[in-house]
């Protein structure tokens, strides 16, 4: 009989499917940045030059579960040794082109569930624009 795998959530949990897991994330932070020059002109008054945008980063935390029924953690390291990158809507916002870069997994031996954190770089789609 195949295990079945089921998560309790309050309605505030948005989930984010990555590969075969599931992550219904109670907390996030998004952080994007532009990078700049300061440079001193000859009057000596300071001009800021704005380049282009650095990497979206994405940290998510909340409770996951394997959608397969696997493993949590391998499932999670399988993802994190990957290269695959991930696209996706997260709470009105349009996420492209992310990688996982670092995860936190604890969890009990005898429950499907976990607490995650994951944090992912990649682009946020229009951010320029907001």
């Amino acid at each position: 009989m195949a295990a079945i795998n089921t998560l309790r959530t309050d309605s505030t949990a948005a989930a984010v499917t990555l590969g075969g897991v599931t992550l219904y994330a109670e907390q996030f932070s998004v952080q994007v940045q532009r990078k700049t020059v300061q440079q001193t002109l000859c009057d000596g008054t300071q001009r800021v030059t704005l380049l282009g945008e650095l990497p979206c980063t994405l940290t998510l935390s909340g409770r996951a579960v394997p959608d397969d029924g696997t493993s949590l953690p391998g499932s999670l390291r399988a993802l994190l040794s990957g290269d695959a990158a991930f696209a996706f809507a997260f709470r009105g916002m349009e996420f492209q082109d992310m990688r996982i870069t670092a995860l936190s997994c604890s969890a009990e031996p005898q429950h499907h569930e976990a607490a995650v954190s994951l944090t992912l770089l990649g682009t946020l789609k229009g951010a320029d624009s907001a």
